[in-house]
């Protein structure tokens, strides 16, 4: 009856989660949306990646960065839009598992771009913008039993961003608009992913 008893705590309480590194790899899709451009809701692919330090042994909370990449289904009436993020951000976590999944939360930072080309009105368009805001996420990370440094997660992400400097190419022509011209936008994010502990 002991030994179940030791073996139950230990699946419900697992100490992994004490690892000092972590690194993160997940894919999802993500969702952009303006408040003042016609057609305003875009969608594309999102693959990402994040590493993190705990630098007090024993705080449920880790310093780290990530990184994202996005290919977007079509950006206005542009397509092949593509964009990054690097994100600074702290990362914290309940400190007791239950049944080995484990509640988490993340705030950052994120500097990044976006590049679209296409036509507009029969005109050849190239458009890139730097983009820079917060970001709030929050998921849940399940530890397999038997593989204690490994964990399977998902995750929602939520960002408030906006343009910083947009360029405007038509027909070979360049053009660049002051960050007063920019716009701003909400973008969200499903994530399902992984994480390796050490």
């Amino acid at each position: 009856m002991l030994k179940v008893l030791v073996l139950m705590s230990a699946l419900l309480f697992s100490s992994s989660a004490w690892a000092v590194f972590d690194i993160q790899a997940y894919m999802g899709k993500r969702y952009v949306e303006y408040d003042t451009v016609v057609g305003n809701e875009f969608e594309g692919l999102n693959y990402g990646a994040a590493f993190h330090f705990s630098p007090i042994p024993f705080v449920p909370v880790a310093l780290g960065m990530a990184a994202e990449y996005v290919v977007y289904d079509e950006f206005a009436s542009l397509g092949d839009a593509t964009g990054y993020l690097v994100m600074p951000q702290i990362y914290a976590w309940l400190p007791i598992d239950l049944i080995s999944v484990n509640p988490f939360v993340k705030l950052g930072y994120a500097f990044g771009a976006l590049t679209a080309e296409g036509k507009v009105n029969n005109d050849d368009t190239k458009l890139a913008f730097k983009v820079t805001g917060s970001h709030m996420t929050a998921g849940v990370k399940w530890e397999p039993p038997l593989v204690p440094f490994l964990a399977l997660m998902v995750q929602y992400d939520i960002g408030f961003e906006e343009s910083s400097k947009i360029d405007v190419e038509v027909n070979g022509v360049k053009s660049v608009l002051n960050s007063g011209d920019g716009e701003e936008f909400k973008s969200t994010a499903w994530h399902i992913g992984v994480e390796f502990k050490i």
